[in-house]
């Protein structure tokens, strides 16, 4: 009998703290590992915060749910340092955080016009070839026709009007990236050129409509995939 009472003392001392606490947490991407963090930095046993964090889910807190964050990957290398002609698209001089989207910005606009139809676009990094991260396809990243690049907060914004054309268009991250981001098209193997027109589509132009378009990014630029 004592030990029953125990049972529901140690209950009642639980519940009294989730309700407590229920009012003083935040209610936005605060997920249920940051509970338990904050519970073990305030001196909590495990089998307390566990109680706590079983009332408060019984009680409807709205724990944020943590997607598994893709780390960031350097490219793997698939060929030689090239000779490439590029025309400068976007420059950061202090390190940001941008996401590159196949498709147009939330304003309907874009950095680059590759054609008026579904297409795909490859990255060069130092100059040099690399396997596309996170691309849909094994032709390289998939757009329907244009590339933008955005920072986080404006891919946030995107997302809220076109996160269905993820299922058809490629995007990736670039975590931290500061530097020269350039767009040059490929003419025959390994042979690159940078005389287009950026206010037209470039595989519309005169003796580029087989190219291959590349978005050219400094040594050393990491890529992770969109979650």
């Amino acid at each position: 009998m004592s030990k029953i009472l125990k049972i529901n003392e140690m209950d009642d001392f639980t519940k009294e703290i989730a309700k407590d606490l229920f009012n003083r947490l935040p209610k936005s991407n605060f997920s249920e590992e940051d509970f338990l963090n904050y519970m073990k930095e305030k001196g909590s046993s495990e089998s307390i915060s566990k109680e706590v964090l079983s009332h408060l889910k019984s009680m409807r807190f709205p724990f944020s749910v943590k997607k598994s964050e893709k780390k960031p990957e350097t490219p793997i290398i698939t060929g030689d340092k090239l000779e490439v002609k590029s025309k400068a698209l976007k420059t950061y001089n202090e390190e940001t955080t941008l996401v590159v989207v196949g498709t147009i910005d939330q304003n309907d606009n874009c950095d680059v016009e590759i054609t008026d139809d579904y297409t795909n676009f490859k990255i060069l990094i130092g100059d040099r070839k690399v396997e596309c991260v996170g691309a849909n396809s094994k032709w390289g990243y998939e757009s329907d026709g244009f590339i933008s690049i955005m920072t986080l907060p404006q891919f946030e914004e995107w997302k809220k009007m076109y996160s269905e054309s993820l299922e058809s268009i490629s995007a990736f991250l670039l975590p931290n990236f500061k530097g020269t981001i350039g767009i040059t098209a490929e003419v025959e193997k390994d042979q690159f050129t940078d005389e287009f027109d950026l206010s037209d589509y470039i595989l519309h132009q005169d003796g580029l409509d087989e190219c291959t378009v590349y978005l050219t990014f400094p040594e050393g630029t990491q890529i992770s995939e969109i979650n």
